[in-house]
């Protein structure tokens, strides 16, 4: 069988085909960031902050400093895909369809290293809560 990418042309019927459906995704994913949008303003349950409350009580207020963060743990994660020759999520789901042991592997930890995330993040959001409590002028206790 011929590798159809090792061609010099293609069959003008492919192409067309193939432009129709990536363009259904493109139009599939603008219509759903834009209806998300008009929903959030028309309902007024839009937040407007860039600073997360959880994140600010464990890291203080900086929009700097969250925007660093965001772009450093982009980059480890194009590094950990880099080096793993694909997407990690990927691996995991073409080798479990495969029958590979090494994803059912990286299933685990991929879990086990949310859990541990969650955890932290969880636990640094009950200490930032206490600490409010206690401070002169705290909460009340009362959902804010």
């Amino acid at each position: 069988m011929s590798n159809p990418f090792a061609k010099k042309s293609w069959s003008p019927y492919l192409v067309g085909a193939g432009i129709g459906v990536l363009s259904w995704f493109a139009v599939a994913s603008a219509d759903r960031l834009l209806g998300s949008l008009t929903s959030s303003l028309l309902s007024g349950d839009r937040e407007t902050f860039t600073v997360p409350p959880m994140w600010q009580g464990r890291f203080g207020p900086s929009r700097t400093k969250r925007i660093a963060f965001a772009l450093l743990g982009g980059a480890i994660m194009i590094i950990g895909a880099r080096l793993a020759s694909g997407c990690t999520s990927g691996h995991g789901i073409s080798g479990n369809l495969q029958l590979a042991v090494s994803p059912r592997l990286w299933i685990v930890l991929i879990a086990a290293a949310g859990l541990v995330a969650a955890w932290l993040a969880e636990r640094g959001h009950r200490e930032g809560d206490q600490a409010t409590e206690a401070a002169p002028g705290g909460r009340s206790g009362a959902p804010s």
